[in-house]
């Protein structure tokens, strides 16, 4: 009884404009993305149109929160680089691909949108040499799908010789990382663990669930990467208990593991 609006959805630009006709006293029932109700009735616009470029956001201002409380002995990074400084950031926002169980479809709409490679390399320089990061996840739903923007970050990276450690939290498309070229790239950049995004030891369920992958690809890249870079730590997420899921497909997902 409490919330008369809710935002949908992306709600930057949605939120400052509620904020203006709200103000000024003007008609809110428009507005791309707002919910509200109206007599007992709730209304829903439903999300249309989304910042195509959100450089035009600024960068997030983290001075007036107390950065010491961040990253230090919460995350699986403390395990591989103990005491380190893990602080994050987001470079794009939404996902191609259409995998059944992510909600990122739904909120951001199927496709990305990105943030300039220079603000995101400017970002990063903030973190570290403002806030002493140590290490710096990239909380994108799906950092690694475009190789060519990855690419031109890596090489800014090295240009402004950064000199730090990162990693990409999100879905890391396996695809992407069979590039032998474009995994020394992104290490000679500062990548330092890999977090993949295999989900399912059952090819059956991957169909399923949509998800572009081959389990034959996933373990290629593995043994690749143990021979090739055996310092880089690896993670990787699963997911069991499907609804059409068998005790056999299960067990063969914690066996694949």
């Amino acid at each position: 009884s409490n919330i008369y609006y809710v935002i949908k959805s992306e709600g930057e630009v949605t939120f400052a404009e509620f904020l203006k006709k709200y103000y000024a006293s003007e008609d809110l029932k428009n507005i791309d993305g707002i919910c509200y109700d109206d007599n007992k009735k709730i209304v829903i616009n439903h999300k249309k149109n989304f910042i195509k470029d959100i450089s035009i956001l600024p960068i997030p201002d983290r001075t007036v929160l107390n950065m010491d409380f961040y990253g230090k002995g919460r995350d699986v990074t403390d395990r591989v680089y103990p005491g380190a400084h893990y602080l994050t950031m987001v470079t794009s926002r939404g996902c191609p691909f259409k995998c059944t169980f992510c909600s990122n479809k739904n909120f951001w709409g199927q496709r990305i949108h990105y943030r300039s490679v220079e603000q995101v390399v400017d970002e990063m320089e903030i973190l570290k040499y403002k806030y002493n990061a140590d290490i710096i996840g990239f909380h994108d739903d799906n950092f690694f799908v475009n190789k060519k923007r990855c690419v031109k970050i890596f090489d800014e990276i090295n240009r402004r010789k950064l000199k730090v450690k990162w990693l990409a939290q999100g879905g890391t498309l396996v695809r992407s990382l069979a590039d032998e070229e474009f995994m020394e790239k992104a290490l000679e950049s500062g990548l330092c663990f890999l977090n993949l995004a295999i989900e399912s030891g059952s090819q059956k369920t991957l169909d399923l669930i949509k998800k572009p992958l081959y389990l034959a690809e996933a373990r290629q890249l593995v043994t690749n990467v143990k021979k090739k870079y055996p310092e880089l730590y690896m993670n990787s997420g699963f997911i069991i208990g499907f609804p059409f899921e068998t005790k056999k497909d299960i067990i063969h997902t914690f066996e694949y593991s």
